[in-house]
């Protein structure tokens, strides 16, 4: 009975943490990209660690599809983007969000689109678009702080788990998707 139940814990893990169901996901600011120049080899090399990358700081389509492009160049494998289809921001500032992925890892399923910021909590409004990774679906938000420089200093102080709440309570104040 013990060898059985040992079996099925073994299996078991394997079927959770199979490489199949396993991603590399990351976040970068990609600086302005499509606005300035790009060394786009290098950021190539760079993404092509991850299976998913959001990328912020977008300012054109194109900027994006070199970023693609170098990253088949880099892995061999078919890469894929979703952008947002309108920039946000200040009236001097606006930008995009994007998300380059891995077509052979992960499976763009929709967009959640931008939260609505009726508070100005934010820069620029949150914005999730839902993935799947193996047997795993999540949602991948990008979040802008907008803060003045005596709440950024005390942002700072606050450990991980407490900026992490906060920003959870804005998001169940105004019924947001994690």
């Amino acid at each position: 009975m013990k060898k059985l139940i040992l079996g099925f814990f073994i299996l078991l893990q394997t079927i959770i943490f199979s490489d199949e169901n396993i991603g590399y996901i990351s976040s970068f600011n990609i600086l302005r990209l499509g606005a300035n120049e790009k060394n786009y080899k290098e950021v190539g090399k760079i993404l092509s660690s991850f299976d998913i990358v959001g990328l912020e700081e977008v300012f054109s389509e194109a900027g994006v599809q070199k970023v693609v492009d170098e990253l088949e160049k880099v892995t061999n494998v078919d890469w894929d983007y979703h952008m947002t289809s309108y920039p946000v921001g200040t009236k001097k500032y606006k930008e995009h969000y994007a998300y380059v992925f891995r077509t052979d890892r992960v499976k763009f399923l929709k967009s959640r689109g931008y939260f609505k910021d009726r508070q100005n909590d934010f820069i620029r409004e949150p914005y999730g678009a839902d993935f799947k990774i193996g047997n795993m679906d999540f949602t991948f938000v990008f979040y802008t702080l907008s803060m003045e420089i005596k709440k950024v200093l005390g942002w700072l102080r606050l450990t991980l788990w407490e900026k992490f709440m906060i920003i959870f309570k804005i998001w169940i104040k105004r019924k947001m998707i994690l």
